[in-house]
């Protein structure tokens, strides 16, 4: 927390300023492979004639998050196994004590390694101490694996595949790379792979433009050569049919709250090029589009989700100083899909997921371990629950409900 104050004294007259409160979460998130590990697990009861740890092996892959320059950790999703298997998984704060289990844990992280070690004890309720330890390598950091581009159809009449395909380029750039390995200020590819179950094809064939994320790759055509394709990972309709002006961001709420203004709330990356700057205001004035479409975006804005847009930014004069406001020109928004998922799955990113995030036919795990405590406070009984992704639901877990594996803990 953060806490600011401001007094200016003109006469006999004092003004304060209230403190001024904010948190921000900043985002540092990479996602990690376990390269050593192990995971040692002690019964809290054990036999008249004693009790042996039981070893495993530990592996997978997970996405933590390190805030703070690193003086953090939070593991944000995790897909690990340990072999034998004991249903472990990494919690999501590994220094959280909650409903009886007390969790600690030490890390180094020099950029590209993690070393983690950690205990999660949940003996005061006759569940199980464990013991964890491993090493982890960065295998990508956010963004690393996509880029940002805008599409059009390729109206031109010839022989497909050289005709008939897409022009894609990359925004806020002055040229794209293309599949052929040079640099145009669009490229040509004969194939686009949407995200399974996006409803995009009406689109393509009319003048609205079309936002994409995803990636450029060799593909080549029998008798024609490597033409391209590209995998979208998302796909995105712009709220007009006005091309876009400015720079392209992707806007985001940081979590700052203040009671003074002005309150820089947002952060705008620059696309292509990774740059964040805060900003104070976002202003769709200057956008002709729906309402509903309008009140869509700020949704997505306060649901903490990122809103892929077009514009320029002004500094303007706040009450306690000068703020920047985003002046939104076009905006994108996220194309319904017209897929039918498994039950216990909804369509979310360009696939059908869990409601933790888990991806079809990943099952979602839930751990439930220690005894049930009551809140002093509120009264309420709860329990620590922890969250993953696995590829099967295996012993003790059982399925609770279509796409949701549980496991009690002692």
């Amino acid at each position: 927390m953060k806490y600011s104050m401001t007094m200016t004294f003109r006469g006999f007259i004092l003004i304060f300023l209230f403190p001024l409160y904010a948190v921000a979460q900043e985002r540092d998130s990479y996602a990690f492979e376990i390269t050593d590990g192990d995971v040692l697990l002690t019964p809290a009861r054990c036999a008249p004639d004693g009790c042996a740890p039981t070893a495993a092996a530990l592996t997978g892959r997970f996405v933590a998050f390190l805030p703070a320059g690193a003086t953090q950790l939070f593991f944000l999703s995790s897909t690990v196994e340990t072999q034998p298997s004991l249903a472990f998984q990494l919690p999501a704060d590994p220094n959280e004590d909650s409903g009886g289990v007390s969790r600690e844990a030490s890390f180094d992280y020099d950029g590209s390694s993690l070393l983690v070690k950690g205990v999660v004890d949940a003996r005061a309720f006759d569940g199980p101490l464990i013991e964890y330890r491993f090493s982890a390598k960065v295998v990508t950091k956010p963004s690393d694996d996509v880029a940002f581009y805008v599409a059009r159809p390729d109206f031109r009449k010839c022989v497909s595949p050289l005709c008939g395909g897409y022009f894609v380029k990359s925004v806020n750039k002055k040229r794209t790379q293309c599949a052929d390995g040079t640099q145009q200020n669009e490229c040509y590819v004969a194939e686009l792979n949407l995200p399974v179950g996006t409803a995009v094809e009406q689109l393509l064939g009319s003048s609205t433009p079309l936002f994409l994320v995803g990636i450029i790759e060799d593909k080549k055509f029998e008798g024609f050569g490597n033409l391209g394709v590209f995998n979208a990972k998302g796909a995105f309709e712009s709220a007009t049919d006005e091309s876009a002006v400015g720079t392209f961001y992707g806007a985001e709420n940081n979590g700052i709250m203040c009671i003074t203004s002005p309150c820089f709330t947002y952060d705008l990356t620059v696309l292509n090029r990774m740059r964040e700057t805060p900003v104070s205001r976002i202003n769709f004035d200057k956008v002709n589009a729906d309402a509903e479409k309008i009140d869509e975006a700020q949704q997505l804005l306060a649901n903490g989700e990122v809103l892929y847009a077009s514009g320029r930014t002004y500094k303007y004069k706040g009450f306690a100083g000068t703020g920047v406001e985003f002046i939104v020109q076009q905006f994108y928004l996220p194309i319904e899909p017209d897929a039918k998922c498994e039950e216990g799955y909804s369509f979310s990113g360009g696939a059908c997921k869990t409601q933790y995030g888990c991806t079809y036919p990943e099952i979602q795990l839930n751990g439930v371990g220690g005894a049930p405590v009551i809140d002093p406070k509120t009264g309420e009984m709860t329990t620590s629950i922890t969250q993953s992704c696995v590829k099967t639901c295996e012993f003790p877990g059982v399925i609770q409900e279509p796409g949701i594996c549980v496991v009690y803990y002692p």
